[in-house]
């Protein structure tokens, strides 16, 4: 309040550290022998502290992803753009993230068993939905637009061949 600044500024700011908090966290939390995977037979898999077998270190993988991710938005933050976008692109990567190593954990607790569905999908589908609300509300952009604008990519050739060329 002092400094005057607005909440979504100061979230802006906010959302490299965490990801670094994250980085350190998912490092400790596999050094500690939590959050392990699936027991794997790929040249990544090593093993865990009191199980037996080798297993994917999901840990290390979410570190990898979100130092990253850290890097990215650290040379964002600065850089012009609407107040709240960086920690809405942070909650939409945290939900993708989050729900698709979630697969691969050994030790996550299933809500309905049917579909894999665990407590951790539910938080990332919380996180994603949260960062595109955000994103769409501080954006003052219109879902149905971008809706429409994304079938027009699928539907239009001349459309294709302009958002391949600029990807080259």
């Amino acid at each position: 309040r002092a400094l005057k600044l607005q909440f979504w500024q100061v979230a802006d700011f906010a959302a490299p550290g965490i990801l670094l908090g994250l980085v350190f966290g998912n490092i400790g939390c596999f050094l500690g022998g939590c959050g392990y995977g699936v027991v794997s037979d790929l040249p990544v898999a090593l093993p865990v502290i009191g199980l037996i077998g080798k297993r994917l270190p999901i840990p290390l993988i979410e570190s990898l992803v979100f130092l990253w991710l850290f890097f990215s938005f650290f040379k964002q933050v600065v850089k012009f753009h609407f107040a709240g976008k960086i920690v809405a692109i942070f909650l939409i990567w945290l939900g993708i993230v989050k729900f698709v190593t979630e697969f691969y954990r050994g030790d996550s607790r299933q809500v309905i068993p049917q579909f894999w569905v665990s407590y951790g999908h539910i938080f990332a589908i919380l996180a994603l939905s949260a960062g595109v609300v955000i994103f769409y509300i501080r954006s003052k952009r219109n879902v149905l637009d971008d809706l429409q604008n994304l079938a027009k990519l699928f539907s239009s050739s001349k459309r294709r061949e302009i958002v391949l060329s600029s990807w080259k």
